[in-house]
């Protein structure tokens, strides 16, 4: 029998992992949007987008981050405690996001006319 292996992630391997995340900002708001109401259907429509269309950007979202981040039920959707670690970040995300936008004259997007508010 071989003994077990140590796996020692130096802190440059770590910063290079999290270099190589691709996060789709939709995939972020959708995931804030949904924690928030509760319903991805709800979310979805905000957004513009099909409830199919955002169950596969939230997918996305889970497959590359490695963690279920909603719980789903027939009642809606609540933050897994994954989900809930992400949150806050995502949140400041997509708010510099939607700030970034308006301060280069793009004041009619996505970003600030389906951003409900600023969940909370």
């Amino acid at each position: 029998m071989t003994p077990a292996r140590k796996v020692v992630v130096t802190g440059t391997q770590a910063q290079a992992r999290v270099s190589r995340l691709h996060l789709r900002p939709d995939a972020l708001q959708g995931l804030v949007l949904a924690a928030q109401l509760g319903s991805v259907r709800r979310a979805a429509r905000m957004l513009g987008l099909s409830q199919p269309g955002l169950s596969k950007l939230l997918h996305e979202l889970e497959v590359e981050l490695g963690a279920p981040l909603l719980v789903r039920s027939f009642r809606g959707v609540a933050p897994t405690p994954q989900g809930q670690a992400v949150l806050g970040p995502a949140r400041r995300i997509c708010e510099e996001l939607r700030e970034l936008h308006q301060r280069i004259g793009g004041a009619t997007s996505a970003w600030s006319d389906a951003w409900p508010g600023r969940p909370g």
